[in-house]
């Protein structure tokens, strides 16, 4: 029973760094599909004030 142990605590521990990533990817992805929308309304009050 003890040497089950080890194992499962690195399996969560991989499981939880995984998490942690695909976290980490939604965040980033999230961030820049934020400032995407932003540049964007930027870029459109711009023109609109150009034209």
């Amino acid at each position: 029973m003890n040497d089950l142990t080890p194992s499962v605590n690195d399996r969560r521990k991989t499981t939880l760094g995984r998490m942690l990533v695909w976290l980490a990817v939604a965040v980033a992805l999230g961030l820049t599909y934020a400032a995407y929308g932003q540049m964007e309304l930027m870029l459109q009050w711009v023109t609109a004030r150009l034209c």
